[in-house]
């Protein structure tokens, strides 16, 4: 689907609340994600990065990818990745709010990297890269499709193809489904 039409998607939310449904959730997604990391990156040693781009904070992350331009992908998903980390801070400390997941949903469900296959973890500014560091972001690209994502007490996965879950701690989980609308010429 181009970017652009990422905005005429329609959602389909299915809610369960409590921590139990979070938890349970949780350890899915992340048996999910475990065995397409596996996949992607049988025995591949990450990339230290402190990343500078233009127009953002330098940001230390762990990154494995074997594609040859890395850098400048990682530069061009900077801003996605930054507002992911804001709206799962937001869902993960707000009180449940439907349009504020479907609007996760269309962030995280368009076209990125350029169809490259990418695993980050951006960490903390706190004493990165040692036993102490912070993980504050994890997600999941493959080939272009963001599979993965997780964050303090938010994890979001592709739990089969155009199917979604969205464990958010303390809240619950989310079971979504995305749904291409037809575009009406005017």
């Amino acid at each position: 689907m181009p970017l652009e039409d990422a905005d005429h998607m329609d959602i389909q939310l299915h809610f369960k609340p409590g921590i139990r449904h979070a938890v349970d959730a949780s350890r899915y997604f992340r048996s999910l994600a475990d065995e397409a990391v596996d996949e992607l990156l049988p025995g591949d040693q990450p990339r230290q990065v402190l990343m500078a781009c233009t127009d953002a904070p330098n940001i230390p992350m762990r990154v494995w990818s074997r594609s040859p331009r890395l850098d400048s992908l990682i530069c061009g998903l900077l801003p996605l990745l930054l507002d992911i980390l804001d709206r799962t801070t937001a869902l993960r400390t707000g009180a449940r709010n439907d349009e504020a997941v479907k609007d996760f949903a269309r962030l995280v469900n368009r076209p990125v990297a350029e169809g490259e296959s990418i695993f980050l973890e951006l960490l903390g500014p706190k004493q990165p890269f040692t036993a102490q560091e912070e993980v504050i972001l994890v997600i999941m690209i493959l080939e272009g499709e963001i599979y993965f994502i997780s964050a303090p007490g938010v994890i979001h996965a592709e739990v089969a193809p155009q199917l979604y879950g969205l464990a958010i701690a303390g809240m619950g989980s989310y079971q979504y489904e995305k749904v291409e609308m037809a575009m009406v010429p005017r």
